[in-house]
């Protein structure tokens, strides 16, 4: 599965990504909200895994690489967590902080959202993240879903009890995008 973007591809990623997901997932700006660093061998077997998985099995999590159309780099990752009814799904990014404010994760996001509701036909899509990560929740905004919940102190990360905020969108609530092309 390829979904195309003006400037990105989102796409299966492979064993040919392995350096730049690491050096993605470990960047030092990155690893308070994600937790720990992974060492190559399970960053290694956690794509291996990623192409092989149906789009379609639910209770998994389906990532996709974010690559740049123009230089086939991945500059991140978005993907989701498909329930086992297949209805909903929980959404989650990252993009790396030197690609980070060119509007990447909210191009991917919108194509994202697109193949969920219009291709999945999925009914519901939520999305969390800690309270101080003020750009993982505006980005929420941007894809236009609604916050939901505030959680106090829901969560142990590497920076102890954190608070988290919840958002949601619904099938019906979802304009659509124009920026998906069959790719």
């Amino acid at each position: 599965m390829q979904l195309m973007t003006p400037r990105l591809m989102l796409r299966r990623p492979g064993m040919d990504d392995l350096s730049e997901f690491l050096s993605c997932r470990n960047h030092p700006a990155v690893l308070p909200w994600l937790g720990p660093a992974i060492d190559a061998q399970r960053a290694g077997e956690l794509l291996a895994r990623q192409t092989v998985l149906p789009l379609e099995q639910g209770s998994a999590w389906h990532m996709l690489a974010i690559v740049g159309r123009n230089d086939g780099r991945m500059l991140g990752e978005v993907g989701f967590f498909l329930s086992e009814d297949r209805a909903q799904a929980d959404l989650g990014w990252m993009v790396h902080p030197d690609q980070q404010g060119q509007g990447i994760a909210t191009e991917a996001g919108r194509a994202l959202l697109t193949h969920l509701f219009d291709r999945l036909h999925l009914h519901r899509v939520t999305a969390a993240c800690e309270l101080d990560n003020r750009g993982s929740w505006h980005l929420m905004e941007r894809l236009g879903m609604r916050r939901e919940a505030m959680r106090v102190q829901s969560r142990r990360g590497l920076r102890g009890w954190v608070d988290e905020v919840g958002y949601a969108l619904l099938a019906s609530e979802w304009p659509g995008a124009t920026a998906l092309q069959d790719g």
